[in-house]
């Protein structure tokens, strides 16, 4: 297109322009043209339809997102280190529960909220 445009404006003398050549050069181009489009449309239409079934698939159960062996692994993991924080789990529910003696003094507001509930007189702070 270059070498054409640069020969029409460089000649003195006008071209000589193929009328059928042209028009034969254009429904080529358009037929070119609407192919990659018939293409691409397929190819996204395929990609839709894809993922389509990849929904309806994880939607139904059929597919898995993860590995078995590695979620396992990673389960007994954190299930180890729970373990070494919070001991066994008939010694967490064998724990005493916090009691904090009247005479104590509770800092935060919250602490003094919970503390104020469970006396029936007025609040010496």
């Amino acid at each position: 297109m270059t070498i054409t445009g640069v020969l029409y404006t460089v000649k003195s003398v006008p071209l000589p322009v193929d009328l059928m050549a042209f028009r034969r050069i254009l429904l080529q181009t358009n037929y070119y043209f609407l192919l990659y489009v018939a293409v691409f449309a397929v190819f996204f239409l395929g990609l839709f339809l894809l993922n389509k079934l990849r929904k309806y698939r994880l939607k139904k159960g059929l597919l898995r997102m993860y590995d078995p062996a590695r979620l396992r692994q990673r389960i007994d993991l954190a299930e180890d280190m729970y373990l070494q924080k919070y001991g066994p789990l008939d010694m967490r529910h064998e724990q005493p529960q916090i009691v904090i003696p009247d005479y104590a003094d509770v800092g935060t507001y919250e602490l003094r909220q919970r503390f104020d509930y469970f006396e029936e007189e007025e609040d010496a702070f």
